[in-house]
């Protein structure tokens, strides 16, 4: 009898074990996501200039057919799609200077206000030591974003701050289209604890035109870099516990930047700029957890010489992800 009963708690334990280890290698097939970007969000500091602020909502999903994409790259291993729906806002540092209402000269701005509203579609092809993306990105930049309406709305709602007369210097509307790639390889394959990895990512269009290099290292308990929250891949998560430090350093070869030099096939746009730098640094440093079947994440960005020479910007993301 005492055989029967333990032959009994072993089968039912290995029942338990099996459900447990499909619950935690379990793929999804959706995810949704929320992001803001904001260089308040930075603790040491005070800001609210350059790039000032970004909002995104993002869905991710799996699907077998989809425009003909699923049948590049013969050798992938998984693949999956992804929007985007995003508002960002530019502004200058010196954005309080009084203009009288007549006044058309910018002189005092070292860059103008720009707002961007657009949407995206993206492939991400996946493969045994990288990943490989490919989107499409479309929309406007000008009073019709309605940049400066959220903007002016969370400064009189949220935070009580000034709200800056000065959008009314703002890039004129224009559509706005580009194309974007980024590959990233995993130099330390099915390591769990550390991991060094390369990137690089390049965008053609009207808004931006730019290619950025980089190198980082991941500390801490992580999946495979395909499955990394980090970089939007964590519909293939499963619901283990994951909790890491990710930091990258890298630079950027600019070409064009619409949000500061306006119209890339009109040069003669009011109030953009003739020349910007064509370099600058980015550093990264963030923490990201996943668990089941929600992702967070909150990293700090640390910019040298972008647009203007020689100046330096902060601004921080918090981003939450749910896959389903």
């Amino acid at each position: 009898m005492n055989l029967i009963r333990y032959l009994h708690i072993v089968f039912v334990s290995l029942i338990y074990l099996t459900q447990l280890k499909a619950q935690q290698t379990r793929h999804y097939n959706k995810e949704i996501s929320l992001s803001t970007d904001n260089d308040a969000l930075v603790a040491w500091q005070n800001s609210d200039r350059y790039y000032t602020f970004g909002a995104g909502m993002q869905f991710k999903f799996k699907a077998e057919k989809l425009l003909r994409l699923e049948k590049l790259f013969s050798s992938k291993i998984d693949y999956f799609f992804g929007t985007e729906l995003r508002l960002e806002g530019y502004t200058p540092s010196n954005k309080s200077i009084g203009i009288n209402p007549g006044q058309k000269s910018t002189s005092n701005f070292d860059r103008p206000f720009a707002g961007i509203l657009y949407g995206t579609l993206d492939v991400t092809y996946v493969f045994e030591k990288s990943f490989f993306e490919v989107g499409f990105l479309s929309g406007v930049m000008g009073p019709s974003s309605q940049a400066e309406d959220l903007q002016g709305w969370f400064h009189d709602n949220i935070t009580g701050g000034s709200v800056f007369d000065g959008w009314r210097f703002q890039i004129p509307n224009q559509f706005i289209f580009n194309i974007r790639a980024k590959i990233a390889y995993d130099f330390i394959l099915e390591s769990e604890f550390f991991d060094v990895f390369g990137m690089v990512e390049t965008r053609l269009g009207n808004l931006y035109i730019d290619v950025s290099p980089a190198i980082g290292l991941r500390i801490g308990k992580f999946g495979e870099l395909y499955q990394s929250a980090s970089f939007s891949n964590s519909i293939l998560s499963d619901q283990k516990f994951k909790y890491y430090l990710q930091s990258t350093i890298g630079g950027t070869i600019t070409g064009f930047n619409a949000t500061a030099q306006g119209n890339l096939f009109d040069r003669r746009v009011e109030f953009a700029l003739d020349d910007i730098s064509n370099n600058h640094i980015i550093l990264t440093n963030g923490i990201f957890l996943s668990y089941q079947k929600i992702s967070i994440g909150f990293d700090h960005f640390f910019t040298f010489g972008k647009v203007i020479p020689n100046k330096q910007h902060f601004y921080a993301r918090s981003i939450i992800r749910f896959r389903f």
